[in-house]
């Protein structure tokens, strides 16, 4: 189990972000001599283009402990979701925007990001197709079709370029892993390398999968590396083969040379490109290195220095980690991957980067550095503060237009204030925290490098000399994405930091000796693609580096994953803005109201102004779409409409309010004096059953369904409910009352929840069952079993739970099973998984046949790594039994969220006749999530069989209802167009299956004209 993808689990106190962190293993720190030998070590000195000095660098004398603090950045490993949409699940209430006043800046002088060219640019995906195979590896191009390995049943599948099967032979040679091809055009014969078996490289008849060579390593070295990348250069008749275990490409000698095998030479590529899973030689005499990691990378290597062109992350980055195969490229360059998650062939461009200039440096831009002095952070782990201010400082001087501005922010206040502390924190938390709340100036609160220093000790008038940014977004691990964004301002860099580099002194850095340290964050400025380095500012003071700066080599200590933007502007003294609601019973200015639909209620909006400085002032409040603004509306009690009211596509109002001391502006405000605070009041009106919420925390109004969050289940996972008969979110003490747990192998961990493991949890919220082989390191089989459940009078009864589950190659089992009298006592399973099934899942199960009346309905969840250890886990959230009276119609059950509105187009193929009089749309929990309107027709003919349309908030707006009922017949198959409004779920892909036929997507138009092939809407026609 060398392949293994594992994640690990202890956050260190040290660095990298990506946006979901999972658990590492605490590291083993080898010695140099361990890691490589030092003659070695020598040469990649001498062939390195920096210098480094030994003792006397003011870091470099520090202990290991001490060096670890100075890498302050904790990490992240998000194995499901790398962007920060992952993390943002909707509650029980919808949230509306802040309602904020910002002072002193002019968007408009902000330099905006030119746009991208209309053409492919690296990374971006020109075509794709699932593969059939149950399991996807290597990947072979000849020209005309694509082979595909499957290591797991040691077949390989010959496809077209878009995707038709064309017919597949053995590999029993392969012995337990058949994995990366190469094609020799001399030959015209495909090259394969497997691992496990003989550990060489085949070559292959296309035709019939015949063996017509092999080659095997005469030395016994690279086939002792868990081999997995090939490539083959036809000019030279030689091959690169990547060792997964080491890291390590080698360059051997091909078939017709004097020692087929023998190994040429070989070379370490970057300091990321561990796990090498795939290699393919592009036709302009350069390799390409896939990786197979968290995110998975693929680099471009010159051949001849072993620098890295360019590089770019996996097109599933954003979901799974360790899913990339191996690699072929095409006579243009371009290239074909796999991913064994979704077993999809993508077929990626490499080209097409847009003109950026060839080098580009902040400190030397249109005559002036835009950066700012560089600081020394002492002995703290607090680079987190320092890596993302020194970028603010920068946008400030370029959103100043003066690059001699140097607004020197405060890093204590970060270090007091927030989280973080001298142990370290994320990169994500501190952007947060900078846009959410923000930091001062460095007079008001002067560094200390000590964490223990209370907020409080911040100057009196902090509130007044507040900075905070707009928001901020992670940049895709690409060459050109981050060269892209350095054009607009200096951006926070995530790098992963070994012992070499507290050694450093000058010229281009990169990684070639010492053990892991940590993981630091620092600032990067610029670029150079002639040498193929970035430009970074430390925070280790002017004594190290080249003055507190340094060149990394493009590649290396995983420096273009873990980067981020900030969004302009950046705004000094925000106030804090107060918002209430009245209620009329007390005649008091409240945080929250019970109102009704039509009911009209009236807001007031405070600025206090303790600053007396407001000069240039927008306020925007954004109603939800449960209201709608009323008029009314007074400023410091002075009738005054806004100056604008915005009705959103989404179905929110944006109310818009300005104020600039130096022009007219609406009355009244430009009667208003500097020194005056700010009071809005308006009216407006419910249009739909709610709770007006207002949290005064960053002014934020909420107006959401009041339903507990059983009443939400069953409404949304049961298609007609008349009872909830169970429902167990796991929050309270494990198990559950009335659960039960069992070790059906003795002395053996079972079920238990995540925060005894420590391991997220990726199939709800809060807390959940988990059985974690991965983190207790044994075999297991446990069993998770409910109470029992009355089902007396109900005729149709339905499960559903929300889970995560990962799986190791087919090791190990995840079971569902029920029992009743209706199975005599005995347990039936009703699922079984020996695969993947990554949350956050949503499973639903209709058990009516096992409940059958019966009182004494139970569930049981079996996890069995069948005898193995160190496997993966399976999670459990949201157990929920619901009963019901009358028949599921079609029913696509809950989808993901949130959505936008458009126009859905598809196809709807019934199981059976279904009776139709309403289409029900799920919505996202505790909105107001609808569709506007539903046409059916005939798929053939094209007439139309029926339409509806929305009548509004009032009843049950999650309903379009038909004038009169329809039958939609069983294998026939109809087409839809639905108009969808705010907030409907959705599932994200081309085609589902539910448990009464088949809805496919055509086509989706969203709101802003972007079209999709994969957005299905979550919708029951009954």
């Amino acid at each position: 189990m060398d392949n293994k993808r594992r994640l690990g689990g202890v956050v260190l106190t040290a660095i990298m972000v990506i946006s979901v962190f999972v658990t590492l293993t605490v590291p083993v720190y080898a010695t140099e001599e361990d890691m490589t030998t030092l003659g070695e070590i020598q040469k990649a000195i001498e062939e390195s283009g920096a210098k480094w000095q030994a003792g006397n660098t003011s870091v470099s004398g520090l202990s290991f402990e001490e060096k670890q603090q100075l890498c302050g950045l904790k990490s992240r490993s998000y194995t499901k979701d790398l962007g920060r949409e992952g993390e943002q699940r909707v509650g029980a209430l919808v949230k509306d925007p802040n309602a904020m006043s910002a002072g002193g800046i002019s968007q408009g002088k902000i330099p905006l990001r030119v746009s991208m060219p209309p053409f492919a640019s690296p990374g971006e995906v020109l075509a794709s197709w699932t593969a059939t195979n149950n399991y996807v590896w290597g990947v072979g191009f000849d020209g005309s079709v694509v082979w595909i390995s499957e290591p797991t049943e040691l077949m390989d599948y010959e496809y077209t370029t878009t995707g038709t099967y064309l017919g597949s032979f053995n590999t029993p040679w392969a012995g337990n892993w058949s994995a990366d091809f190469a094609w020799n055009s001399n030959t015209n014969t495909l090259w394969q390398v497997n691992v496990g078996g003989d550990n060489c490289i085949y070559e292959l008849d296309p035709a019939n999968g015949n063996v017509l060579n092999t080659i095997c390593d005469p030395d016994g070295i690279w086939n002792l590396t868990s081999q997995r990348g090939l490539a083959y250069d036809a000019g030279t008749d030689t091959f690169y083969v990547g060792g997964w275990n080491d890291g390590i490409v080698y360059h051997i000698q091909g078939p017709t040379l004097t020692n087929p095998g023998k190994i040429i030479d070989q070379f370490i590529p970057p300091d990321s490109a561990r796990l090498i899973s795939g290699l393919a030689f592009a036709p302009d005499g350069t390799l390409w290195i896939g990786t197979n990691g968290c995110p998975d990378m693929l680099y471009q290597v010159d051949l001849t220095t072993h620098k890295v062109i360019q590089c770019f992350a996996h097109p599933e980055c954003q979901t799974y980690c360790f899913v990339a195969g191996g690699l072929a490229c095409d006579g243009a360059g371009k290239l074909w991957m796999v991913s064994q998650a979704t077993n999809t062939v993508y077929y990626v461009d490499t080209t097409g980067a847009p003109a950026y200039p060839d080098a580009f440096d902040w400190r030397d831009y249109n005559g002036g550095d835009w950066t700012t002095p560089i600081r020394d952070q002492g002995p703290c782990g607090s680079c987190w503060a320092f890596g993302s201010l020194c970028s603010m400082e920068s946008y400030i001087n370029i959103q100043k237009n003066d690059p001699t501005a140097d607004i020197d922010l405060s890093e204590q206040y970060l270090l007091s204030c927030s989280e973080g502390d001298c142990e370290g924190w994320y990169e994500d938390a501190v952007l947060d925290y900078l846009r959410d709340t923000g930091t001062v100036d460095e007079a008001c609160f002067p560094y200390q490098a000590n964490d223990t220093i209370p907020c409080s000790n911040a100057c009196a008038d902090a509130e007044c000399r507040t900075w905070q940014i707009t928001d901020w977004d992670w940049i895709p691990p690409s060459t050109s994405e981050i060269q892209g964004h350095l054009l607009d301002a200096p951006i926070v860099t995530g790098v992963v930091v070994y012992d070499d580099f507290f050694h450093y002194t000058e010229g281009i850095y990169e990684h070639v000796w010492g053990n892991l340290s940590g993981y630091h964050l620092v600032n990067m400025v610029g670029y150079n693609d002639t040498e193929n380095y970035w430009i970074c500012k430390n925070s280790w003071n002017t004594s190290w580096g080249e003055n507190g700066w340094f060149k990394i080599r493009y590649g290396e200590c995983g420096i273009e994953t873990e980067n981020a933007y900030i969004a302009p502007p950046i705004t000094e003294s925000i106030m804090r803005v107060n918002k209430t609601v009245f209620d009329e019973t007390t005649g008091e200015w409240v945080d929250m109201i019970n109102a009704d639909v039509d009911d009209t209620v009236r807001f007031r909006i405070c600025i206090p102004n303790p600053c007396n400085n407001l000069n240039d002032v927008e306020v925007n409040d954004i109603l939800s779409d449960g209201l709608e603004y009323a008029n009314e509306a007074t400023v410091n009690g002075v009738a005054c409409e806004p100056e604008e009211v915005i009705s959103n596509p989404d179905g929110t109002t944006t109310i818009k309010w300005k104020y600039n001391v130096a022009k007219s502006c609406t009355e009244p405000f430009s009667e208003l004096e500097v020194s005056e605070s700010i009071t809005i009041e308006f009216d407006a009106l419910v249009t739909k059953e709610c709770s007006v919420d207002i949290n005064c925390a960053n002014a934020t109004a909420y107006c959401g369904e009041c339903m507990p969050p059983e009443r939400i289940f069953a409404h949304e996972d049961c298609a007609k409910v008349a009872t909830m008969l169970l429902y167990e979110d796991f929050e309270g003490t494990f198990p559950p009352s009335g659960w039960i747990v069992t070790d059906n192998i003795g002395s053996n961990p079972v079920w238990g929840r995540n925060d005894v493991t420590g391991t997220d949890n990726f199939a709800g919220d809060g807390y959940c069952a988990i059985a974690d082989s991965d983190y207790w390191y044994d075999p297991m089989n446990t069993d998770l079993i409910s109470p029992v459940i009355d089902c007396t009078g109900l005729s149709d009864v339905y499960l559903a739970f929300d889970t995560d589950y990962w799986n190791l190659l087919g090791y190990d089992w995840a079971n569902v099973s029920v029992r009743s009298s209706a199975t005599g006592g005995a347990w039936v399973t009703i699922l079984a998984w020996n695969e993947d099934h990554y949350g956050p899942l949503t499973v639903n199960q209709n058990i009516s046949e096992y409940a059958d009346n019966q009182p004494n309905l139970q569930i049981r969840f079996n996890y069995d790594t069948k005898g193995y250890e160190w496997l993966w886990y399976w999670e459990v959230d949201n157990v929920g039994v619901c009963g019901a009276s009358e028949e599921l119609a079609f029913d696509t059950g809950k989808g993901t969220y949130p959505s936008i509105s458009g126009m859905h187009n598809g196809t709807i193929a019934p199981a059976y006749d279904i009776n139709v009089s309403r289409m029900y749309t799920y919505p996202c929990t505790g909105t107001g999530g609808h569709s506007k309107s539903v046409v059916f027709s005939n798929a053939t003919t094209g007439a139309e069989i029926a339409n509806g349309t929305w009548t509004g908030y009032s009843g049950d707006w999650h309903n379009i209802t038909f004038g009169s009922s329809f039958v939609l017949g069983a294998g026939k198959t109809y087409n839809y167009t639905i108009h969808t409004g705010s907030y409907p779920q959705i599932h994200h892909t081309s085609a589902l299956q539910t448990a009464n036929g088949w809805i496919n997507c055509t086509k989706f138009t969203d709101a802003n004209g972007k079209e999709y092939d994969n957005w299905i809407p979550a919708i029951r026609l009954e």
